[in-house]
């Protein structure tokens, strides 16, 4: 009807190894609902469902054994694994007088296991039976005849989970599986915030945007144990090493000034910060607030009475303290997952071209080039409760990509009834 609309979309991916049973599959699902009840009010609900199975990948980088020695400097892990998330949301909007209210809310399960291989230590299993994440958020913003654009806001999260580690040792089977050692996480994690930002016209040519969010986050956890008798593990039988709970305050800004060079092109230059609240890591070490400082520049554009749009960007960000994920091994090997703050610097250039052919013809293309370096060593607290320095050599963050680059064609089908059917294919490299 004219005051509603429904969107369903579906893909999936296959990605075949080289060996038998050495693939990837990804299932994604989502369906949309607009209902426009009158000129003032809009609501919006979705819902979707994305599933993953196969081969995945860990990284064992910069890992040290209990003595302080570097393992590696790299140790590759491979694994066999389900993840199954299903999300709902909703964007309720209503247009007063004085501005637009905006309600938010969402709710995510995720459920998942995986076996991981090391070739070092055996093997482990990662089971993550709930993982519950519930947001809402609530903002005002600016009447649509306003010259001041602006919107303030609050903003609240929690995420309650239940994850196990199955910890596998066996120096003369590496690739069994015994479980060893239990390592049980609950979590119940909130976040609240509020937030400001406005933009302003200085002249006619240029805008300056200021913004302000102060966040407020509690991380709590339950961490308990439990492993065979005479397994190798430095914590006697029964001990419970949290539970853990601290709070954590950051005041983030954003600074951005836009300039239109024509009606069509603009350039633009912003720094903003961010952060993310520390943490619990194995045997009572705790990790720090990660905090990053990003700059920005670049132009929008658009060429061909709009059908050519052409966007460039360069950034650089820093980070003091990048909460990176490491691995430790302790007495006779037995692996333990850890979370160790390393200076790092991510920096790049992004390249986007959106070419409308036809009505029904749209091409799109995009690359970035990007470096992402540890810029130090990092501290780390091993088994055996020894500082040990995590040795990067100013090297490159796993998983990092250097460059990406992406095709993509779609044409749509108008339908009898007003309608449109969109076909689409793309291909990526990285």
């Amino acid at each position: 009807s004219e005051r509603s609309a429904l969107r369903f979309a579906f893909n999936q991916t296959r990605r075949d190894g080289y060996a038998k049973n050495d693939g990837q599959s990804e299932v994604n699902a989502r369906v949309k609902y607009l209902y426009v009840p009158d000129s003032s009010t809009r609501v919006l609900l979705g819902a979707e469902y994305y599933t993953f199975s196969g081969i995945s990948f860990g990284d064992g980088r910069n890992a040290q054994d209990d003595a302080g020695n570097l393992v590696g400097p790299y140790v590759a892990e491979q694994g066999f694994g389900h993840t199954r998330v299903a999300k709902i949301y909703a964007n309720l909007s209503h247009d007063f007088s004085f501005g637009t209210l905006t309600y938010i809310p969402a709710f995510q399960k995720l459920k998942s296991d995986l076996s991981v291989a090391n070739p070092l230590v055996g093997s482990q299993e990662l089971i993550s039976p709930f993982d519950n994440l519930t947001s809402h958020e609530i903002r005002l913003s600016n009447p649509s005849d306003s010259k001041l654009t602006w919107v303030v806001g609050a903003y609240y999260r929690n995420r309650h989970a239940d994850s196990s580690v199955n910890i596998g040792w066996d120096s003369a089977l590496p690739n069994i599986l015994n479980r060893f050692v239990t390592v049980e996480d609950l979590t119940n994690n909130t976040q609240t915030a509020i937030f400001a930002q406005a933009t302003a016209p200085v002249g006619e040519k240029t805008r300056l945007t200021l913004g302000l969010r102060s966040t407020h986050d509690v991380v709590h956890l339950d961490q308990n144990f439990s492993f065979l008798a005479g397994a190798p593990f430095p914590v006697p039988v029964g001990t419970t090493l949290y539970p853990y709970n601290k709070s954590f305050d950051s005041l983030n800004y954003l600074a951005r000034i836009e300039h239109d060079l024509t009606p069509r092109n603009l350039v633009y230059a912003s720094v903003s910060t961010g952060y993310r609240p520390g943490g619990p890591s194995v045997q009572g070490v705790n990790y720090e607030v990660e905090k990053v400082t990003a700059y920005e520049v670049g132009s929008k554009n658009r060429f061909f009475d709009n059908r050519l749009q052409v966007n460039l960007a360069a950034y650089l960000n820093d980070y003091p303290n990048f909460q990176n994920e490491a691995t430790l091994y302790g007495a006779s090997n037995l692996q333990i997952s850890t979370i160790v703050g390393i200076p790092a610097r991510f920096k790049g250039l992004e390249i986007e071209a959106v070419w409308a052919i036809t009505p029904n013809d749209r091409l799109d293309v995009s690359t970035s080039f990007s470096e992402a370096k540890y810029i130090s060593n990092g501290l780390v607290t091993d088994l055996s409760g020894n500082t040990a320095t995590v040795t990067t050599d100013e090297g490159r963050v796993p998983h990092a990509p250097g460059t990406i680059a992406t095709v993509g064609y779609s044409h749509d089908f108008a339908l009898s009834d007003g309608g449109r059917l969109s076909a689409a294919i793309s291909s990526s490299y990285r």
